[in-house]
């Protein structure tokens, strides 16, 4: 994921180097040309190898937001939710890995927003159908949530908004609460 943190909250950037303001303008035209790369990528899977091949396959990550198909699977939707693609979204996962993505970016549209927890089975389905990290987002409420969609979700690793956005987790506590439970964080010691 492209950092967001460009320095408006004192982050790597954010010294008082007169060279900032051309560091965070370069970064900004990477995540234009980033988003013109998704944008092109969508629903064109020759592009998605394509892009593997200029940039490697480390520089792809495929999004895919997955909603509940009523039939036991997960569809690919876009437009934030609203447009069914019809793909089926574990089997759009592995083909994107064989095209050449080299992580993925799995959102579930049934649990974004809800705090209720990630969507365990969506996010363990799509792990074991690749060998590439799955990102699980969508319904982290607690840092138990992130516990268990690290182990029994199968997720390499977990995305969350609104919860550091408002600081209802602290960051710090939510990795020492993942390493006491044996799960692998980069910790960084705890703020007094």
């Amino acid at each position: 994921p492209v950092p967001r943190d460009e320095g408006e909250h004192g982050g790597e950037h954010g010294g008082e180097d007169e060279d900032d303001g051309h560091e965070v303008c370069e970064l900004r035209k990477k995540e234009q040309q980033l988003a013109a790369l998704f944008a092109l990528l969508d629903g064109v899977p020759p592009a998605l190898g394509e892009a593997a091949l200029r940039f490697g396959s480390q520089c792809v990550v495929l999004a895919v937001d997955a909603k509940q198909n009523g039939r036991g699977g997960w569809s690919v939707y876009r437009n934030g939710g609203r447009v069914d693609t019809g793909l089926d979204a574990v089997e759009w996962i592995a083909r994107a890995e064989k095209l050449g993505a080299g992580e993925v970016l799995l959102t579930s549209m049934d649990k974004d927003g809800t705090k209720s927890g990630y969507d365990l089975a969506l996010t363990r389905a799509a792990a074991e159908a690749v060998n590439i990290p799955v990102i699980a987002s969508g319904g982290a409420g607690s840092m138990q949530h992130f516990a268990d969609v690290l182990t029994e979700g199968g997720a390499d690793a977990a995305l969350a908004a609104s919860l550091f956005h408002f600081a209802e987790i602290d960051m710090f506590r939510l990795k020492e609460f993942l390493f006491e439970r044996g799960i692998p964080v980069r910790r960084i010691p705890c703020k007094s």
